[in-house]
């Protein structure tokens, strides 16, 4: 299961040629890979998933967690401190 932002669920994208697809396609291995990217997600909304989303499905059981993210907590920072300036 691959957590992660716009970056990773890209919307946008065909799913056959989006980076999760990719990754599981060239993995040595015989692994599923899920996609959880979520457009915006802070890492304390991906961390909340696992309470509110993931216990629900008993058959989730993954045996690795990737995740990749960052920029939506940094840009959630920044919009913090500038409210805080005005």
């Amino acid at each position: 299961m691959i957590l992660g932002g716009s970056t990773t669920e890209e919307r946008e994208v065909d799913d056959n040629i989006i980076w999760t697809k990719i990754f599981e396609n060239n993995l040595k291995e015989d692994f599923k890979v899920l996609n959880a990217g979520i457009g915006g997600q802070t890492s304390y909304g991906h961390k909340s998933m696992f309470n509110m989303w993931f216990q629900n499905y008993s058959e989730l059981t993954p045996e690795y967690i990737i995740v990749y993210l960052g920029i939506n907590d940094e840009l959630y920072f920044v919009e913090k401190i500038n409210k805080k300036n005005i």
